[in-house]
């Protein structure tokens, strides 16, 4: 595995001169907002569809990476994620096959816009999007290459257990409150899978409240109804294993060293995994001082603390779309 050794690096929201329009696409009754950068005054060498983190994040939380990648002469796609800025829809209802499918028309509405005709499609996945990236490249065959930022190969079940556990040693929780906090744990993803247990897991949270385990889980904060339940039963059963193994386009994926949502070595060791059994051909990149997303030290919604990125992360990425993007490559069949 090749490391880069990263300290500091301030991203520069703004390209030089980056040509930008809105436009809309739509996944069923959902209209999705979004935004086509493209170079101006050059023609792209490839386009890339940008996918989102979890929660509700507008196109603005990826907009900073666009004008990156335009910077470095790539056209990108960036959206309002259902149910948040001008989208239609609700992103707390939504399904992975929602978000797959939101993501799907988004590279046929990028691969349609004459400024990339004849030239590659591919994704841009970070963090939650991790997961179902590969599932848009098994089904989409304009998609191209796939770029994996902190994100998939581990299952849901097993970084939400990680991020949880970092929460609950973060508060000093131990002993008996710790066995209980598991014992929670079980219980909420038993719910997730199967429906069964809400009223006795919500007892149990309501007992909870105030106490360090409880304010650590805070899962009253997530916890979906019986109604859209079922929307939400894949981050307790989730397998990306499937997907991954079926890839058979270039993969690039990014990880931080310092990364405290997601258990890095864990979901690289399942990444290798599953590619080593597909046809892609894989580039991995740990960035040691890193963290999620590939930022480095402390950043606020507020602007308080800029976002900082990993050295040597724009120019990893846009050097290897540019290698993937010169590649001979069968066309996409139907």
């Amino acid at each position: 595995m090749a490391f880069s050794f990263a300290w500091v690096f301030l991203l520069v929201a703004a390209a030089a001169n980056p040509s930008e329009r809105a436009l809309s696409f739509s996944n069923g009754a959902v209209v999705l907002s979004a935004s086509f950068l493209c170079p101006r005054g050059a023609s792209p060498f490839a386009g890339i569809v940008l996918l989102h983190g979890s929660g509700p994040q507008t196109r603005e939380w990826l907009l900073p990476i666009a004008r990156g990648l335009v910077d470095g002469g790539a056209a990108a796609l960036v959206f309002d994620k259902r149910g948040t800025g001008r989208s239609t829809g609700a992103w707390l209802s939504a399904s992975l096959e929602d978000l797959a499918g939101d993501a799907t028309q988004g590279v046929r509405t990028l691969a349609s816009q004459p400024e990339l005709k004849g030239k590659p499609v591919g994704v841009y996945a970070i963090s939650q999007s991790g997961w179902y990236a590969p599932l848009v490249a098994m089904r989409e065959p304009g998609v191209r290459f796939l770029t994996v930022v902190t994100g998939g190969g581990a299952t849901p079940r097993e970084v939400e257990w990680f991020g949880y556990e970092q929460a609950l040693r973060g508060r000093g929780v131990s002993g008996k409150d710790l066995a209980k906090a598991h014992q929670v744990l079980r219980s909420y993803f038993e719910y997730l899978a199967t429906g069964k247990g809400f009223t006795e897991l919500s007892r149990a949270l309501d007992e909870g409240k105030g106490s360090p385990w409880g304010e650590a889980l805070d899962l009253g904060r997530v916890l979906p109804s019986a109604e859209v339940r079922g929307n939400w039963a894949w981050v307790a059963t989730f397998d990306p294993q499937p997907s991954i193994e079926r890839l058979h386009i270039p993969v690039l994926l990014l990880f931080g060293g310092r990364d405290k949502q997601l258990p890095t070595e864990l979901s690289l060791e399942r990444w290798k995994a599953g590619l080593a059994r597909s046809e892609a051909q894989a580039t991995v990149r740990v960035f040691a001082e890193a963290g999620h997303g590939l930022t480095l030290g402390e950043h606020h919604r507020d602007g308080s603390h800029p976002l900082r990125y990993a050295v040597g992360y724009f120019e990893t990425l846009t050097a290897w779309l540019r290698e993937v993007a010169n590649q001979k490559q069968a066309p996409p069949s139907d």
